[in-house]
C-alpha cells in the first residue's frame, strides 16, 4: 500500500489566523482560554466505519456549497459508466488504519463488483482510494489506481479543494473505463494466431525429435543387441528405436533363412542342413518371444519406465541372438555352395597336392633314418610314426578326391557328397602334410624346444594364474568359466609334463604344450573380455548414477534456496528422482540405469518447473486463484475486457497440454482464475488460463 502524508497546514479545515503579540499577559489569557476549551469542549467527530447509506456522506461537512456539483458527477459517472463511486468525509477515523477502515466500510456497505470507495479523513490528512473490478486485466497504457490516486485526487485534497477530488476521482475513472474493448472477432482472431503458433511449435519440436531419434537409433545399430550395459545407456525413445529395427531384422533373416534352408536341403541333403534347421528353430522362437514382448508394449496396459526399458532390452537381445545364429549358419552354407560351385577346381587342386606330398616320402624315410642315429629314441618318440600316418592319409585323400570328382558329375541338386568327399580329402592332406612336415624340420624342432621349453613352461604358468584370478570372479559367464576351467585343468597337466618329460622328449612336450598354450589364450581372452565388459558396465553405472546425482542435487539446490516460489508439481518431481536415484543406487548391474536414468529426467523437470515457478514476477499472484481485496486499478489493474487474455490462455493451454503429452485435459488449472498480491496475473500461463485481477487501492497522506 501506499505510504501516507502528511496534510499540509494549508489543506487541512479553515481555522483562523492570529497575529503574535509579545504581551506576557495576552499568552497568559490565550493559555488559560485554551485549557478552557479543551477541558469544556467536545473532540472532533471520530467516526467509526459504518453501513453507507447513499453515495456522498459528509460527516466533516467541507462540501458546503459544492454538495449539489459533486452528487451530479457522481450520477453522471454512474450512468455512463455503470460504475457507482461512494465517497465519506470524516474528521477522524477512530485509531482505525485508513486503508482498514476502507475496507470495513466496504464491507459493512456491501459494496459490489463496480463500486469505487473513496474515504477521506479530513483532520488526519489521510485518505484510501478503492475499486473491484473481477473483469479488469492488466494493460501497460491505462491508469492504474495509484495513478489516479496520485493525478486526480491528492494534489487537490492537498490544496482543500474536496469537491475537486470527488470530481477528480470520477473522471479518473471515465478515463479508465474508456478503455477499448477486444472485439469477439479480434479475441477469435488472437486465438487462431496463439493456435497456429502453438501448433508450428510443437510440430517443428516434433520433426526435430524425431530426427535426432532416428539417427540416434541409426547409431545405434552398431551396438549388439545383447550387449546390455551399451544399449542402456541409450535413452529410451533411442532404445524403442533400435529394439525394433533389430526385430525387424531379425525377422527378414528368418524369412530368408527359411527359403535358404529349403534350397540347402535340396544342394546338400537333409543330414547337411541338419545344423541350419536347428538354428533356425531357435531363432524362431526368439523371434516369437521378442514379439509377444512388442504386443505388449504397445498394448493399452501401461508399464513402468524400468519395465518398459527392461523388456526392449530384451527384444533387442532376443532380436540379436537370432540373427547371430542364423548369420553363422548361412556363413557355412555359403562356403559349401562355394565349394560346390568351385569343386571341379578344389579336386583338381587336391591331386596335385597329393601327387606333391607322396614324391616328398622317399626323402622323409632318409631323413627319418639319420635322425634315429642322431637322437635317442625317447626324443623322436612323438615323430617315430609320422610316415606310416602320413601314407595312410594319403591314400585316403586320393580314394576322397575320387569320390567327389564322381559326385561333381551328377546333375545339379546331387551333388551334395562332394561337398564331404572335398571336405575329408582336404582335412587328410593337411594331416599328412604336417606330419611329414614334422619328420623334415625334427632336428631344427627339438633344438628349439629345447631352448624354448622352460620360457614357454613360464608362460602357461602366468596364465594360470590370470585364469585363477578370472575364476574367482564373478565377472565371468557360466559357460566361459566351465570352458577356462576345463583349458586350465589341461594346462596345469601340460606343464607338469613338460617339466617331467622335458629332457626325454623335449619335441613332444613342447607340441603338446604350445596347443594347450595356444586353447588357454583363447579362454582367457573371452573370460577377459567378459570381465573387461563388466567393468565397463559398472564405469557406465557409475558415470550413470553420478551423472543423475548431480542432476538431483542442482534441482535440490535451487528448490531449496527459492523454497518460497516453487510450487507442489517441481517438489513432487524431485522428491521421485530422489526415490529413485536411491533405488538406482542400491541396484547392482545394467538393472541400475533405468532407474539412474528416471531419477535423472525427473530431476531436470523439477529443475525446468521449479526455474518456471522462479521466473514469475514477484508480485504476479503465484499460481492464481487468490485473488486480493480492492480492484484492477491498484498496482497493475486496467479496466478493459479480459475474456480475450482468459478464453486465448484457456485454449492454448488445453492445446499445449495436448498436443505435447499426448492427451486432453480440461481447460486452464487447478489453481484455477485470479491473481493474487497486487493486480494479480494469469493463473500460471497457458496451462492455468487467464488469471483474473485480485483488487488494488492506493491512497495515503495528503
Amino acid at each position: 500500500m501506499i505510504a501516507a502524508q502528511l496534510l499540509p497546514a494549508a489543506a487541512r479545515r479553515p481555522r483562523s489566523r492570529f497575529s503574535q503579540a509579545p504581551v506576557t499577559a495576552l499568552a497568559t489569557v490565550v493559555a488559560f482560554l485554551a485549557c478552557a476549551l479543551v477541558w469544556a469542549a467536545p473532540g472532533a467527530s471520530a467516526e467509526p466505519p459504518s453501513n453507507l447509506q447513499q453515495q456522498l456522506t459528509d460527516s466533516a461537512g467541507v462540501l458546503g456549497g459544492d454538495t449539489s456539483e459533486v452528487e451530479s458527477r457522481l450520477a453522471e459517472l454512474r450512468s455512463s459508466d455503470q460504475i457507482q463511486l461512494w465517497v465519506t468525509f470524516v474528521d477522524t477515523l477512530d485509531g482505525i488504519p485508513v486503508e482498514q477502515w476502507t475496507q470495513q466500510t466496504r464491507e459493512l456497505s456491501d459494496l459490489g463488483a463496480s463500486d469505487a470507495l473513496l474515504v477521506v479523513a479530513v483532520d488526519e490528512g489521510r485518505y484510501w482510494f478503492e475499486f473491484d473490478d473481477p473483469e479488469a486485466s492488466p494493460t501497460a497504457d491505462q491508469l492504474t489506481a495509484q495513478e489516479i490516486a496520485d493525478r486526480d485526487i491528492e494534489p487537490r485534497l492537498a490544496t482543500g479543494d474536496w469537491a475537486g477530488a470527488v470530481t477528480g476521482a470520477a473522471d479518473g475513472l471515465e478515463r479508465q473505463g474508456s478503455g477499448s474493448e477486444i472485439s469477439p472477432f479480434a479475441i477469435l482472431a488472437i486465438i487462431v494466431v496463439i493456435i497456429a503458433l502453438v501448433a508450428a511449435v510443437v510440430l517443428f519440436a516434433r520433426r526435430r525429435r524425431a530426427t535426432r531419434t532416428a539417427r540416434q537409433a541409426e547409431d545405434a545399430r552398431d551396438i549388439p543387441g545383447d550387449d546390455t550395459a551399451r544399449m542402456s545407456a541409450l535413452p529410451v525413445e533411442v532404445l524403442d528405436a533400435r529394439a525394433r529395427s533389430g526385430l525387424a531384422d531379425a525377422d527378414q533373416s528368418v524369412d530368408a533363412s527359411t527359403d535358404a534352408l529349403e534350397t540347402a536341403a535340396g544342394e546338400f541333403g537333409e543330414l547337411r542342413t541338419r545344423p541350419f534347421r536347428s538354428a533356425l528353430d531357435s531363432a524362431r522362437a526368439e523371434v516369437a518371444a521378442a514379439h509377444a514382448l512388442v504386443q505388449r508394449l504397445d498394448d493399452d496396459i501401461p508399464e513402468t519406465p524400468d519395465q518398459r526399458k527392461a523388456m526392449l532390452l530384451e527384444v533387442a537381445a532376443r532380436a540379436e541372438r537370432a540373427e547371430r545364429g542364423l548369420e553363422g549358419q548361412a556363413t557355412a552354407f555359403a562356403e559349401m555352395r562355394d565349394l560346390l560351385i568351385n569343386g571341379a577346381a578344389s579336386v583338381d587342386t587336391l591331386t596335385r597336392r597329393a601327387v606333391s606330398l607322396r614324391a616328398r616320402l622317399p626323402e622323409a624315410e632318409k631323413t627319418m633314418a639319420d635322425l634315429r642315429e642322431r637322437f635317442p629314441s625317447a626324443v623322436l618318440s612323438s615323430i617315430s610314426d609320422n610316415l606310416s600316418l602320413a601314407g595312410e592319409l594319403l591314400d585316403a585323400a586320393e580314394g576322397e578326391t575320387v569320390r567327389a570328382r564322381a559326385a561333381l558329375a551328377r546333375p545339379v541338386g546331387e551333388q551334395g557328397e562332394a561337398v564331404d568327399a572335398i571336405t575329408s580329402a582336404e582335412g587328410e592332406l593337411s594331416r599328412a602334410e604336417k606330419l611329414v612336415n614334422g619328420v623334415e624340420h625334427a632336428a631344427d624342432d627339438i633344438a628349439t624346444a629345447r631352448r624354448d621349453l622352460d620360457p614357454l613352461i613360464e608362460e602357461v604358468e602366468e596364465e594360470l594364474t590370470m585364469a585363477s584370478r578370472l575364476l574367482a570372479s564373478t565377472d565371468v559367464s557360466d559357460t566361459s568359466s566351465q570352458t577356462l576351467t576345463q583349458v586350465a585343468a589341461a594346462a596345469r597337466e601340460a606343464v607338469d609334463a613338460a617339466r617331467r618329460d622335458g629332457q626325454t622328449d623335449p619335441l613332444g612336450t613342447f607340441s603338446h604344450l604350445i596347443d594347450v598354450d595356444r586353447d588357454l589364450d583363447e579362454a582367457l581372452a573371452a573370460a577377459g573380455h567378459e570381465a573387461e565388459a563388466a567393468n565397463r558396465a559398472r564405469a557406465a553405472r557409475r558415470a550413470a548414477i553420478t551423472r543423475a546425482a548431480g542432476a538431483v542435487r542442482e534441482a535440490d539446490d535451487f528448490i531449496g534456496s527459492r523454497s518460497y516460489v516453487i510450487g507442489q508439481a517441481a517438489r513432487t518431481r524431485l522428491a521421485a528422482a530422489k526415490s529413485s536415484l536411491a533405488t538406482a543406487e542400491g541396484t547392482v548391474g545394467p538393472a541400475a540405469f533405468p532407474a539412474a536414468e528416471r531419477a535423472l529426467n525427473l530431476a531436470r523437470e523439477a529443475l525446468r518447473l521449479a526455474q518456471s515457478d522462479a521466473s514469475r514476477p514477484q508480485y504476479s499472484g503465484g499460481y492464481g486463484g487468490y485473488g486480493g481485496r480492492g480492484g484492477p486499478y491498484g498496482r497493475g489493474g486496467r479496466r478493459g475486457s479480459s475474456t480475450g487474455a482468459m478464453v486465448g490462455g484457456m485454449v492454448a493451454g488445453a492445446l499445449i497440454q495436448g498436443m505435447l503429452r499426448g492427451g486432453g485435459g480440461g481447460f486452464g488449472s487447478a489453481r484455477g482464475f485470479g491473481g493474487g498480491g497486487l493486480g494479480g496475473g494469469f493463473g500460471g500461463g497457458f496451462g492455468g488460463g487467464g488469471g483474473g485481477f485480485g483488487g488494488g487501492g492506493a491512497g495515503g497522506r495528503f
